[in-house]
C-alpha cells in the first residue's frame, strides 16, 4: 500500500438510464475536488443506469453497456483528465443473456487504463430475477495498493471480502445502492463496514447512493472505515454529500502485525461454510 492514499467517496443521485447526465456529474464532482490532493474516488452501484424500478424491467435490461461502451469508455477518460484511480458501479451487459445484465463496478487508473472488473457474485430477494450473478472474485494491483471492489449485496457476505483479503486486498470499495427500511440507517450501514474492515484488517469504503425508487429512498451515509473498525468519516443521510480521508500504510500494517488474524486462523475447521445449505 502506498505511505498515504488521499480518497473520495462520493454519495450521488443517478439519473435512470441516462448515460450522458450521469457522466458529467462525475466529471462535475470529480473536478470540484482537485484543489486538494486525491488519489482515489469512489461512486455508487449502478452509477451508469440506476437501480430497478427506476424504470421498467426491459427498459433497464436493454440499457447495459458492455465494458467498451460510453460509460466505461468515458470512466476511462476522466480519470486520465484528473489523474486520478476511479471507481464507479455500472450496469454491464450480459452476451450470454441479454435480459439478465450485470451488477458490475469498474476500477481504472489515472492514465485511463482499465485495471479490473468485479460483478456481483451474490444476486439475493428481488435481485435475482434481473441480474446475472458473476463467477469470479478479483483483486486488483494498483499504484496505490491492492484494491478489491465489492459490489452490493456481497457485502453482506464475510467470506466475499475475506476471500478477497486473502488474496492480498488491502483496500475494499465498496459499491452500494441500499433503500431498505431500517431504525438507524447510518449505524446500520457503519456497523457492516466496521465488521468488515476488522474481520479483514482493511480500509473498508462504504459508497451509497442517494435519491428515490418509486416510494423507496436510498439513504446515503457512506462511511470510510479503518482497519481497526474506527469510523474515519460519513456522509450525510439522504443528501448527496462527499466524505474524504487519507488512509496510512504505517496504520494498516501496524494493525495487521498488532492483531495478526490471518497467522491465527484455523481454516482446517471452516469445512461448513464451503457447504450449500438451506436455511
Amino acid at each position: 500500500m502506498k505511505e498515504m492514499v488521499n480518497v473520495a467517496l462520493f454519495q450521488t443521485d443517478v439519473e435512470p438510464l441516462n448515460v450522458q447526465a450521469n457522466l458529467e456529474k462525475i466529471e462535475a464532482r470529480v473536478a470540484g475536488i482537485m484543489d486538494s490532493p486525491v488519489d482515489l474516488v469512489v461512486f455508487p452501484a449502478l452509477a451508469n443506469s440506476g437501480h430497478p424500478g427506476d424504470a421498467s424491467k426491459s427498459s433497464f435490461a436493454m440499457a447495459a453497456e458492455p465494458v467498451d461502451g460510453a460509460f466505461v469508455t468515458g470512466l476511462r477518460e476522466i480519470a486520465r483528465r484528473y489523474k486520478v484511480h476511479l471507481v464507479a458501479g455500472f450496469l454491464e451487459q450480459n452476451p450470454s443473456n441479454c435480459r439478465r445484465p450485470f451488477n458490475s463496478a469498474a476500477l481504472v487508473d489515472p492514465r485511463g487504463g482499465l485495471v479490473g472488473i468485479q460483478r456481483q457474485v451474490h444476486a439475493v430477494g428481488e435481485d435475482r430475477g434481473v441480474f446475472s450473478r458473476g463467477d469470479n472474485i478479483g483483486v486488483f494491483p494498483t499504484e496505490l495498493g491492492n484494491i478489491a471492489l465489492v459490489v452490493g449485496t456481497d457485502l453482506e457476505y464475510p467470506e466475499f471480502l475475506r476471500v478477497q483479503t486473502l488474496r492480498g486486498a488491502e483496500i475494499g470499495c465498496c459499491l452500494l445502492g441500499v433503500s431498505r427500511q431500517v431504525a438507524d440507517p447510518a449505524g446500520w450501514l457503519a456497523l457492516i463496514g466496521i465488521c468488515r474492515a476488522m474481520e479483514d484488517k482493511v480500509y473498508a469504503l462504504l459508497c451509497n447512493r442517494v435519491g428515490h425508487r418509486g416510494s423507496e429512498a436510498f439513504w446515503g451515509a457512506s462511511c470510510i472505515v479503518d482497519p481497526a473498525g474506527g469510523i474515519v468519516a460519513q456522509a450525510a443521510l439522504s443528501a448527496e454529500d462527499v466524505v474524504r480521508a487519507e488512509m496510512s500504510r504505517d496504520f494498516f500494517v501496524e494493525e495487521r502485525f498488532a492483531k495478526p488474524n490471518f497467522r491465527d486462523r484455523r481454516p482446517e475447521n471452516y469445512g461448513l461454510i464451503c457447504k450449500k445449505r438451506r436455511a
